[in-house]
């Protein structure tokens, strides 16, 4: 229902009826940058961590690709603890462990996803990100702050912004009449920008905001597992795509540009359960879902096969040295 309401609002053919929403994106806009004009000048108190902290954030609604960020950075830091408010879990209150023990506390999918890459990780959960990095400095190096660009009580010594360049600013709105958290202009706070899917034409829309140094990158699968069993299996030829995460466009991409023929793609609300018994197989080989889904989702007794996927670099390798060489 969300995928369908947000296609409906960017379709130019139902301008004229959300229209009224215009105005609202305008108070909307001025009011997240007047907050972030009241921290910056320090009018509102912020919180200063004793370890480094890097913002991992973005400037839109919807999947740009910040866990797989997270978890190309984990694969490279030592001492590094993530610290994410959960959302979506249905868990309550503050979660902080390793990773082999934060997967029995929580249902958030994103950190289950980063716990069974990175078991000996720290992780903190908490609808107050203070707490959460207050819970974890003591025993960590450095901290990952995750969707922190917009999230000012906590002070970044890097600020990383995440992009999807197969949806960049949507339709140039903030919301709710389009997908952008706030100003483009906002992007000139960014350290460092991470693209993916990028292209010559989304660097150059990026450029004019920004003289951050960017990072290219690209999702690519790494194998394939049974859902049930976890035991690798052969690429699959005809799927149905189901999937619960921000962006599902970016996902058939990924897995089409595999040779993967899909024949439907059924998209839930990100982070929400999957109703398996609304998928129709349609003649296709098997149902392919997401790791991410595959970490919390309940899975019926049917062939399930998980895409598993990392982030490539394409070029600004020598970037990622503002993040790994942080004191």
């Amino acid at each position: 229902m969300i995928q369908r309401l947000k296609s409906w609002i960017l379709n130019p053919k139902y301008t004229l009826l959300f229209l009224p929403l215009v105005p609202l994106s305008y108070i909307w806009g001025f009011i997240v940058a007047l907050r972030r004009w009241l921290y910056e000048k320090k009018i509102l108190p912020s919180y200063r961590s004793k370890v480094p902290v890097i913002s991992i954030g973005n400037i839109t609604s919807g999947g740009t690709g910040k866990t797989p960020f997270i978890d190309l950075l984990l694969d490279r830091l030592n001492g590094a603890a993530v610290v994410s408010r959960g959302y979506g879990a249905q868990c309550t209150g503050n979660v902080t462990a390793k990773g082999t023990e934060i997967i029995k506390k929580t249902d958030h999918d994103e950190t289950r996803l980063l716990a069974q890459h990175h078991p000996q990780t720290l992780f903190a959960l908490s609808k107050s990100k203070k707490e959460a990095v207050c819970a974890v400095e003591k025993d960590a190096r450095l901290i990952l702050l995750d969707d922190g660009f917009q999230h000012f009580q906590v002070q970044r010594d890097l600020d990383v912004v995440v992009l999807n360049a197969l949806d960049l600013f949507g339709n140039g709105y903030v919301l709710p009449r389009g997908i952008l958290r706030e100003s483009k202009k906002a992007l000139k706070n960014a350290d460092l920008i991470v693209l993916n899917y990028a292209t010559d034409s989304a660097v150059e829309q990026v450029r004019v905001y920004s003289d951050a140094p960017i990072i290219c990158c690209k999702p690519v699968v790494t194998g394939y597992i049974d859902a049930l069993t976890s035991k690798p299996v052969q690429r699959p030829n005809r799927v149905v795509l189901v999937s619960a995460i921000g962006s599902p466009e970016s996902f058939q991409k990924t897995v089409e540009s595999e040779g993967i023929t899909v024949f439907e793609r059924f998209d839930f609300p990100d982070h929400s359960k999957i109703d398996f018994s609304r998928i129709d197989m349609k003649g296709a080989d098997s149902l392919l879902i997401s790791e991410k889904d595959w970490v919390r989702q309940t899975l019926p007794e049917k062939t399930i096969i998980v895409a598993q996927m990392k982030l490539k670099v394409l070029s600004g390798e020598e970037h990622l040295e503002m993040v790994t060489n942080i004191r």
